[in-house]
């Protein structure tokens, strides 16, 4: 698996280069500077860190282009009825943005059911409690990033019979895994809880 964190760090590089050229000319601009925190933080395209040693999947991809994913949270997911399910709805929305590859759609799917695993997993966090914290978070980042990694080449391939014959490759078993920590963490009553701050 090293080699797909290699080949998916080297992709990630480019737009993250692209989004910091972004960034920077818009800090030039003055758009982007905060009177409160004093400074060029108001508009920020991506946070690097956050995604290489964040840990957990929603944290990678909320600072993955983060002020579409604030686009996205205040005018898709808190304005669309729960019984719709905002969270799905907001990366199908988010696949419609990027174009009409299916492969989007599988994409934005798996980013879906990655984002629910890692919630479940969160909420249920005291599973994991003989682990060192250390520990817990070097493996929450590993897991985390191979999540998306494995998926995000899937999001470059652009036709479904490459898709295919990539994930059949490995007998589909990453999105299996996700189907079956989802219906076990629906199945599983749990307190309501919220993220932790950030």
């Amino acid at each position: 698996m090293w080699y797909i964190y290699i080949a998916m760090f080297a992709a990630r590089c480019l737009y993250y280069v692209a989004w910091k050229l972004t960034d920077t000319a818009i800090s030039i601009s003055g758009i982007s500077y905060d009177e409160t925190t004093k400074k060029f933080d108001k508009i920020v395209s991506v946070d690097i860190w956050n995604i290489e040693f964040g840990d957990s999947a929603k944290t990678m991809i909320d600072s993955w282009n983060h002020m579409t994913a604030v686009w996205l949270k205040h005018y898709v997911y808190e304005r669309c009825p729960k019984k719709f399910g905002p969270t799905f709805v907001t990366f199908m929305v988010s696949a419609f943005w990027h174009g009409f590859y299916p492969n989007y759609y599988w994409f934005f799917f798996n980013a879906f059911l990655i984002t629910e695993c890692s919630w479940i997993v969160f909420k249920n966090r005291h599973l994991f409690s003989f682990m060192p914290p250390k520990v817990r978070a070097i493996l929450a980042n590993f897991v985390s990033l191979q999540s998306i990694s494995l998926h995000g080449i899937g999001f470059a391939l652009l036709t479904l019979d490459k898709v295919h014959t990539y994930f059949s490759s490995m007998y589909y078993f990453h999105t299996i895994g996700m189907i079956i920590i989802f219906a076990l963490g629906k199945a599983i009553p749990t307190k309501s809880e919220k993220w932790k701050p950030e």
